[in-house]
């Protein structure tokens, strides 16, 4: 046994196994690579784009406001009950800080009368 093995191991056909066995190991450790990097990727990708999307709401966020306070004159002349709809919107989608204040700031410029003060006070 151990001389049919020994003769084996020094054949060709041992090589050609040996071979094939390094290939298939190399194959199976780079198929495991591109899987993780594949999914490494994809993650990085799905994080970009939820990065984005919360920019853009962010941006979208911050022009409405931006609109609203440069048209208050006309928009309270017009229909003060949106108006006060349109900040509650607002305040609803607003999540840091700064956007609360900023709200807080805006009800008091356009509806002094809310804290029993006059307009041109």
């Amino acid at each position: 046994m151990r001389l049919a093995l020994g003769a084996f191991v020094t054949s060709s056909g041992f090589g050609g196994v040996a071979v094939l066995t390094a290939a298939w190991i190399a194959y199976r450790t780079a198929a495991d690579r591109l899987s993780g990097d594949r999914d490494i990727a994809a993650r990085a990708m799905a994080a970009k784009e939820s990065q984005d999307a919360e920019a853009d709401r962010r941006e979208r966020w911050w022009a409405a406001q931006r609109w609203l306070w440069e048209n208050r004159t006309a928009l309270i002349a017009a229909d003060p009950v949106a108006v006060s709809r349109a900040i509650a919107s607002l305040r609803k989608q607003a999540d840091t800080e700064t956007q609360y204040l900023t709200l807080d700031v805006m009800i008091v410029g356009m509806f002094p009368e809310a804290l029993g003060e006059e307009k041109g006070d």
